[in-house]
């Protein structure tokens, strides 16, 4: 029998400094598992991101259980010491879902983050006792901080960014490539990207 996984997905890997996103904590149990509850600590690195807050999923409320969620402590380093349990006697889940999603911001470019997990226990409940699942390794994606002024996501601002703002001239619904943020691109967008070009 497959073991349970645990997978750690931020909502985007490639971002700029100050921009929102999440981390999603999901939980797919083994066939034929049963689960009841569930911890983790999870580090990463404080120069990247900055989780802000930490909410429960839908994953121990599947099947309209109701449950108990720890969000745990913040630090600039780790989350800890998150943990839920069903409080619906008798009920469990062993369908896949997200059991705890981070709300977080990132920093510095130049800066990415693995995330680690510790003190992981995904259980079961034989009637008396609460067991913990087999594990399999954990499924981590990486998240990376660029420039705001690198477009195109390659590590730097050279002339291919100033390029992709030039095939997006005029537009009034532009994207990244409005990089002032007014609404239009045009000659201001080319100046504040040549005052970062090489950065």
């Amino acid at each position: 029998m497959a073991n349970t996984i645990i997978k750690v997905t931020p909502s985007k890997t490639i971002l700029a400094p100050g921009e929102l996103f999440t981390v999603e904590i999901r939980i797919e149990p083994a066939a034929g598992a049963n689960v009841y509850g569930a911890q983790f600590n999870l580090a990463f690195n404080a120069g990247s991101l900055r989780v802000d807050s930490l909410v429960e999923g839908n994953f121990l409320k599947q099947g309209g259980a109701t449950s108990y969620f720890q969000p745990g402590t913040i630090s600039s380093v780790e989350v800890k010491n998150v943990a839920g349990a069903i409080t619906t006697p008798g009920q469990s889940v062993n369908a896949p879902g997200v059991f705890a999603v981070l709300n977080c911001v990132a920093l510095t470019a130049g800066q990415s983050s693995s995330f680690v997990l510790s003190n992981v226990i995904v259980a079961t409940y034989d009637g008396v006792n609460a067991i913990p699942l087999p594990l399999e390794s954990p499924v981590i994606t990486q998240m990376v901080v660029v420039s705001s002024w690198d477009l195109n996501f390659d590590g730097k601002v050279d002339l291919a960014d100033m390029v992709m703002i030039s095939m997006a001239w005029g537009a009034t619904t532009p994207g990244r490539e409005d990089v002032n943020a007014d609404g239009v691109v045009n000659v201001l967008d080319l100046i504040v990207e040549g005052q970062h070009f090489l950065a």
